[in-house]
């Protein structure tokens, strides 16, 4: 079960990004009959996978040395504060993913663009506070 867990969120770090961030620019951007060039779109693009991909590197890390050292019970604490933590991130990707795709007048959306760089960082804390409240019950 503890591989298998950890393995759920290696996974998704690598499904998370593609499906967030590559096969959305391909599909605005044919759309849009803009040229499907990757020329001036590469840095944003990798730089953007890195960031949809951290909560789920984090969680991976953080749930293999958790899951590894600590007690039966804990680990029901573990496995529960990476369920809320990707709730809440497929919540913002969803919204992000909405908002790009029903926008008309274009432009970028650069409060969802700071929410998602931020996101590792929010989550994590999320995560760890979670884990403490449910650590004690």
């Amino acid at each position: 079960m503890k591989n298998k867990f950890v393995s759920l969120w290696w996974l998704l770090a690598i499904l998370f990004p593609i499906g967030v961030t590559w096969i959305p620019f391909f599909i605005i951007n044919s759309t849009r009959s803009r040229p499907l060039s990757l020329q001036d779109e590469l840095f944003p693009l990798i730089s953007e996978s890195i960031f949809v991909a951290a909560p789920f590197v984090i969680l991976a890390i953080w749930s293999k040395k958790k899951l590894m050292s600590s007690e039966p019970n804990n680990r029901k604490a573990v496995i529960i504060s990476g369920v809320i933590v990707l709730i809440l991130y497929s919540a913002l990707v969803g919204w992000l993913l909405f908002d790009s795709f029903t926008r008309k007048t274009g432009g970028a959306n650069i409060g969802g663009g700071l929410l998602l760089m931020a996101s590792p960082f929010i989550l994590t804390v999320v995560m760890i506070v979670t884990y403490q409240i449910l650590k004690r019950e």
